[in-house]
């Protein structure tokens, strides 16, 4: 990871979360959407699904100053960017 590269959230439109990972990495993005395996009880039978560990969140890794932005807003499956205020909320490096 480069110095001025930082983990930001983006907000995936409902139930698109991997439509949102696919494009965002097709455009070229490092994303992470990190994934539990959970056991549902469907038709009386049990189930393992993989599912989101933050359903409708999605981590991208993006520099303040040389990543192009904008081409996020509009890619299929994102709603928006996490923001607080006018900025993008910056996940802290620990987390």
């Amino acid at each position: 990871m480069n110095a001025d590269y930082r983990w930001y959230v983006v907000r995936s439109k409902p139930g698109q979360t991997k439509r949102a990972v696919q494009e965002l990495q097709n455009q070229g993005f490092e994303v992470f959407c990190p994934s539990i395996t959970v056991e549902h009880i469907r038709a009386g039978k049990r189930v393992t699904c993989v599912e989101p560990l933050f359903p409708g969140y999605v981590f991208i890794e993006l520099s303040e100053l040389t990543s192009n932005w904008r081409p996020i807003r509009s890619t299929r499956g994102v709603a928006q960017i996490l923001s607080f205020g006018d900025k993008p909320a910056v996940v802290p490096d620990d987390v």
